[in-house]
C-alpha cells in the first residue's frame, strides 16, 4: 500500500509539473512577447507603367508611413519571389548588391527584371509589421491593340465598303443603257 501511494504521488506530481511547465510556456509565448498581426497588401503592375528606361521602379506603398521607413528601429527588406533577398533599402557604398538590384532607396527599389516582389517592413520597439507583394503584368507593345484604334479602322472600313457599292451600282447602271430621270426632259406639260 505504501507502495501504491508513493508511485501514485509521483505521478500526480509528474503531472503537475508537466503542466506547470506547459502553461508558463504559454504566459510567456503570449505575455512576453505581443504578437501583433502584419498589415498584408498586394499591389498589381503593369511593366510598361513601372519601367524607367534602364529599370522597372517599385514604390513603397502608400499605406506603409513614411516615419516608420525612416524609424532606425524599423528594418525594410525586398525579396523576389521565390524568397531570395535583394535589398534592405540602404545604398551602401562597400556592399555587394544583388544582380538585379540597380537602385535602392527607403521609398523604392528600381530592378533589371519586371518580376514579381515581396516588400517586407518590420519595426521591433512598435511591434508594426508590413507586408506588400507586387504582382507584375506583362505586357508587349506588339500585342496591345486599343478600342480607339478598332473602333476607327471599322468606321474607315465601313466607309470605303459603302463607296465601292455606290460606285460599283453607279457603274453598272451606265451599262444598261438606263438613263435618269434627271437626265431627260420632262415631256409633259
Amino acid at each position: 500500500m505504501l507502495l501504491w501511494s508513493r508511485w501514485f504521488s509521483f505521478k500526480s506530481h509528474s503531472i503537475t509539473v508537466l503542466f506547470l511547465l506547459l502553461c508558463s510556456q504559454f504566459v510567456v509565448g503570449v505575455v512576453g512577447g505581443v504578437v501583433t498581426p502584419a498589415i498584408e497588401n498586394t499591389t498589381t503592375l503593369s511593366c510598361r507603367n513601372i519601367s524607367d528606361g534602364d529599370g522597372f521602379t517599385y514604390p513603397v506603398p502608400s499605406y506603409i508611413p513614411s516615419a516608420v521607413l525612416w524609424n532606425k528601429d524599423c528594418e525594410q527588406a525586398w525579396y523576389s519571389e521565390a524568397g531570395e533577398f535583394l535589398s534592405d533599402g540602404h545604398h551602401q557604398a562597400n556592399k555587394t548588391a544583388h544582380r538585379l538590384v540597380l537602385h535602392e532607396t527607403r521609398k523604392n527599389i528600381t530592378v533589371s527584371e519586371c518580376i514579381d516582389l515581396h516588400l517586407s517592413v518590420t519595426c521591433h520597439g512598435s511591434n508594426q509589421k508590413f507586408k506588400h507583394t507586387y504582382q507584375v503584368i506583362i505586357t508587349t507593345d506588339t500585342t496591345t491593340i486599343t478600342t480607339t484604334t478598332i473602333i476607327i479602322s471599322g468606321v474607315i472600313l465601313i466607309g470605303l465598303l459603302i463607296g465601292v457599292l455606290i460606285c460599283l451600282h453607279k457603274k453598272r447602271r451606265g451599262n444598261n443603257g438606263e438613263s435618269s430621270s434627271l437626265d431627260t426632259p420632262s415631256t409633259e406639260n
